[in-house]
């Protein structure tokens, strides 16, 4: 159920296209952080050292029974039950902190869905969720305000 992404990695579009963006990100703003999560809609990039990656995304399944993750639009993992998270950031060449960060990130949000929460109860999850991973060094943050932290 992969697509093929053989040396995918060398031909993906600049995160801060407008190709790369949803269509209500073009507000987005560029990092204003060294290490933050920058939360838009459905779609997250993570930014590592200042080099930002994504977007980072979800889709619901066809039949609305799981959800799907996706970077650049290209599959990468999926909730396979509630109790377990499939994901395989490989083939992009990614940092592997910023794998570890994704799978954190995909995990909470994953969490958070089921839960039916809402945006700013998902970013408490999602801060409290990297302080106990490790990675309390990375901010939060939504597109639509880029001089403060989400939450």
């Amino acid at each position: 159920c992969f697509r093929k992404v053989s040396d995918l990695s060398r031909r993906l579009p600049d995160p801060f296209s407008s190709t790369a963006m949803h269509a209500s990100c073009a507000h987005h703003q560029r990092p204003t952080a060294p290490n933050e999560i920058v939360l838009c809609d459905t779609a997250w990039w993570i930014v590592a050292r200042g080099r930002v990656q994504g977007p980072f995304d979800y889709q619901w399944t066809s039949d609305l029974k799981g959800i799907e993750f996706l970077y650049r639009g290209v599959k990468f993992g999926e909730v396979c039950s509630e109790d377990e998270l499939y994901a395989d950031l490989s083939p992009f060449g990614l940092p592997i902190s910023v794998c570890r960060v994704c799978a954190v990130v995909a995990g909470t949000l994953a969490m958070s869905l089921a839960a039916l929460e809402d945006t700013e109860t998902r970013t408490v999850r999602l801060t409290k969720a990297l302080d106990e991973f490790g990675f309390s060094r990375f901010r939060v943050r939504r597109a639509d305000s880029p001089d403060r932290p989400a939450g």
